[in-house]
């Protein structure tokens, strides 16, 4: 009961907390384009609607074998979707894992949930990025290769945690027992736990997630340029470079925040009619 009291606060105040920052960043003085607009709206929502929804089914593949709904899996994305597009410095991932450890009732699934699944949009942008600069439609920026070079480094320890983690077991157990070494043991059987929790998603699924986070970027560009085309702008090769270079680093975007606009009120339709539908079946609505 109490850890329920705790979820609801948590998320009451995160809720509040990006109601207020999405209003003063993108409601408060926004303006609509003069020219195209209805054109301009429809594109932005289809497009959002489209990469919500890889994103999404993405995420319910990751889940599978937890024994979470559909549905259930969807009014979490949608919360915390919308929550991730609004604060700042990727700290809604944080929020993602605490919902999503909650409904699979496992913190550490959670959390793995998230890393894994920032990890794969990282990983599909990045590679949308090598390609535009190999074709040339896009600078190189020191960003980009910092996050390669970090990317790399976790593959690296995800493919070397279980020799380490064996090495260093076998080590601490053949010394004689005391509070520190005994904390270094359940310290790494706690990184086994969670290297088992990540590898039982990755063995089987890695390929299709990751695929699916192409997928998404592959759609999210694609709307970028029919954007570009009917507003007949700069030329497409720069609109998208610096579309996906503002994604990358967080700078300002005028295509990026109207897609997470349309994305944020996406979301939040579809988190108020799941949870209306919900209490609708508890009997909460006649």
């Amino acid at each position: 009961m109490r850890q329920k009291k705790v979820y609801i606060v948590v998320n009451s105040f995160v809720l509040f907390l990006s109601a207020v920052l999405f209003y003063r960043g993108f409601l408060a003085g926004a303006g609509m384009p003069q020219r195209g607009s209805l054109r301009v709206a429809v594109m932005v929502l289809v497009t959002a609607a489209a990469v919500h929804g890889l994103k999404a089914f993405r995420l319910y593949v990751a889940l599978y074998g937890k024994g979470v709904s559909f549905g259930g899996h969807m009014k979490q994305y949608s919360k915390t979707a919308a929550v991730s597009m609004i604060l700042p410095v990727k700290s809604g991932d944080l929020f993602r894992a605490y919902c999503y450890g909650k409904l699979v009732k496992g913190w550490y699934s959670g959390i793995v949930l998230a890393v894994l699944d920032r990890f794969m949009d990282t990983l599909a942008l990045v590679t949308m990025m090598l390609l535009m600069q190999a074709a040339g439609m896009a600078q190189a920026i020191p960003l980009l290769y910092v996050l390669l070079a970090a990317l790399s480094a976790i593959l690296v320890c995800y493919l070397v945690c279980p020799q380490i983690c064996r090495y260093w077991k076998r080590y601490f157990l053949r010394l004689d027992a005391s509070v520190r070494r005994n904390r270094v043991l359940r310290s790494l059987c706690y990184l086994e736990h969670a290297y088992a929790e990540v590898a039982a998603v990755v063995k089987g699924r890695g390929v299709i997630l990751y695929a699916l986070s192409f997928l998404a970027w592959t759609v999210e560009t694609g709307g970028l340029i029919l954007l570009d085309r009917m507003l007949a702008g700069r030329g497409t090769g720069q609109a998208v470079s610096a579309y996906l270079t503002a994604a990358l680093a967080g700078t300002e975007s005028a295509y990026l925040k109207q897609f997470v606009a349309a994305g944020v009120a996406l979301m939040a339709v579809l988190y108020v009619l799941l949870s209306m539908a919900g209490m609708g079946r508890k009997g909460g609505i006649h």
